[in-house]
């Protein structure tokens, strides 16, 4: 099978990869993957031996990712030249990729995935003229399409059972964020679906303010970048709903409890798939957290949710204000004035 995937939503694009996969009968650890490969390169690539990536010992099925490859968007720079002997070979080159990528797609999954593909260009029809070639162009949904981004989102929350959700409640976040903020609205359903049994709107709309973002605030907390953190923390500040709400403790609590889970298992050689089971998330959301937190020592995780068990305590017996908790995060300083 041969798969195009274009477009410019990344999570759409990763999201159907990982159904493409799962329909493979396999999981995303088992692909070979390869970024903005030459043509020989990819060549090479396809006729890796099979014993390093068979899914399993009784199949000759194989799984290949090809990211950002150069010719599906744009003309080499010497294609338009006068032809040459030089040209000439590239022409052969050329053909015998497609006769590989032909040939490997009959007993694999091939998946070439760029934002953009150019439909006129040589290869691009050559690749389309192979059998079971299909091209996928996922864009993101703009700020009218609220019927569809419901669609979409009902059909991803079918495959996970953990988030229930009333339609009127879905229908009414996704008004209220936007169709064209899918992956936001996906990411706030199964992050809360982990520390409540029933999401509706209001509770939706308590966490994920347009005014600012708790889950951005998390993110940028984990990787130290203060001046982001502190921006955003001025942005909680700012709504009055949120100088008592002890919810956004226990968000931040999840948050980093996920972020030590993924490193902790990983330190372990588990892959994906398996950090996804042990966690209750999908491998999905894993990779993103592997992304987000992947030059951020394990140390920093456990410190700064030791220093999160303090300060709540403290703002539950009225020694430190809510937001001052969250400044002295931020700062790694305990005992310093809060400054935002």
């Amino acid at each position: 099978m041969l798969i195009l995937l274009s477009g410019d939503d990344e999570f759409k694009k990763q999201i159907q990869l990982e159904e493409l996969i799962c329909g493979f009968g396999s999981n995303l650890n088992k692909l070979k993957t390869i970024e903005n490969p030459s043509f020989s390169e990819l060549i090479n690539f396809l006729n890796s031996p099979q014993s390093l990536f068979s899914f399993n010992n009784e199949t000759n099925q194989k799984a290949y990712l090809i990211k950002d490859f150069y010719p599906l968007k744009q003309k080499d720079k010497d294609e338009s030249n006068a032809k040459s002997e030089k040209n000439k070979d590239d022409e052969k080159l050329i053909e015998f990729c497609l006769k590989t990528i032909k040939d490997a797609q009959q007993e694999s999954l091939v998946i070439f995935v760029n934002e953009s593909i150019k439909g006129t260009l040589k290869f691009v029809k050559g690749l389309k003229k192979i059998d079971n070639c299909n091209h996928l162009d996922l864009n993101k949904f703009k700020s009218w399409d609220l019927d569809p981004c419901l669609i979409y989102i009902k059909k991803l929350i079918k495959t996970r059972p953990q988030i229930k959700i009333l339609d009127k409640d879905l229908e009414q976040f996704i008004k209220y964020l936007g169709a064209e903020n899918v992956a936001e609205i996906f990411q706030t359903l199964e992050t809360l679906s982990q520390s409540f049994d029933k999401i509706d709107f209001n509770l939706l709309k308590k966490y994920s303010q347009p005014k600012y973002d708790l889950f951005n605030f998390a993110e940028v907390l984990v990787s130290g970048k203060k001046a982001e953190a502190i921006q955003e923390l001025r942005k909680i500040k700012a709504d009055p709903e949120q100088k008592n709400n002890l919810g956004i403790i226990g968000l931040l609590h999840n948050q980093l409890n996920l972020y030590q889970g993924i490193k902790v298992l990983e330190i372990n050689k588990f892959n994906n798939d398996q950090i996804a089971e042990k966690l209750g998330i999908k491998s999905g959301r894993v990779y993103h957290l592997k992304l987000n937190s992947k030059n951020i020592q394990l140390t920093r995780l456990e410190k700064l949710s030791e220093q999160l068990f303090r300060y709540e305590k403290r703002v539950k017996v009225g020694e430190l204000k809510l937001l001052e908790a969250l400044s002295l995060l931020i700062h790694s300083e305990e005992d310093q004035p809060a400054l935002i």
